[in-house]
């Protein structure tokens, strides 16, 4: 099967930002035609579900640095985008400080029309950005006292927490828990054994990497 795709750049995307048509769902492929000069074609490449294909480079679009003409809409909108986002983490750490002063957020979330919501008990590594509750706002709460204050960056804004109370940690109750960490250490004791391992035979043995033999023993890249 021979097919024709239009310009393309290595995202995949045509002159237009959008994705390309016809183009396969493959990295390895672009990475193949941009590996390309400009009337090249490629070797037989295997896809990692066994496809094979050859690739043609008709033409080559030397890169260059677009008319404002032709990204002023894009730029506008990701210059909007930025300075919401850099005006609501100004405002947010505003407001963390006067609540860290003694001001109350309930008062204050009042005056700036915020919602506030109570959480569930959350870990150390909690992240819930669902329930604004990201983790570099948890991670900062275990660093306070009851009714301090942090902020955190979501996807769409910036969060506010404040730590309401503190609770012990009973790993009699919570079992799943308590197993989950402790896969989890023997998981990194494993992994730092074999790192000290490799280190240890790095330092006793030379050792001569020959990345043609490698690409000839695993000549198969996933995508």
């Amino acid at each position: 099967k021979v097919g024709t795709i239009g310009a393309v750049d290595a995202r995949g995307n045509g002159p237009g930002g959008q994705p390309a048509a016809g183009l396969p769902d493959s990295k390895k492929f672009l990475r193949t035609a941009f590996s390309q000069r400009k009337g090249d074609e490629s070797g037989i490449e295997e896809e990692a579900n066994g496809d094979f294909y050859v690739v043609q480079v008709d033409d080559v679009t030397p890169a260059r640095i677009p008319e404002l003409s032709e990204v002023k809409t894009k730029a506008v909108l990701a210059w909007q985008q930025d300075e919401t986002a850099r005006l609501a983490q100004q405002k947010a750490a505003e407001i963390v400080a006067k609540i860290n002063a003694g001001a109350t957020f309930a008062s204050l979330a009042k005056a700036e029309n915020i919602e506030i919501k109570t959480a569930a008990p959350v870990t150390r590594t909690a992240n819930d950005a669902a329930n604004n509750l990201p983790a570099d706002a948890v991670a900062k709460l275990f660093e306070f006292k009851p009714g301090n204050a942090v902020s955190g960056v979501l996807p769409n804004g910036v969060a506010i927490a404040v730590l309401k109370d503190v609770q012990p940690a009973d790993p009699a109750k919570d079992k799943a828990g308590v197993d989950k960490l402790s896969g989890e250490l023997q998981q990194a004791m494993r992994s730092e054994v074999l790192v000290a391992f490799d280190h240890i035979l790095r330092q006793r043995y030379t050792i001569k990497i020959d990345n043609n033999v490698l690409a000839q023993t695993f000549p198969r890249e996933q995508q």
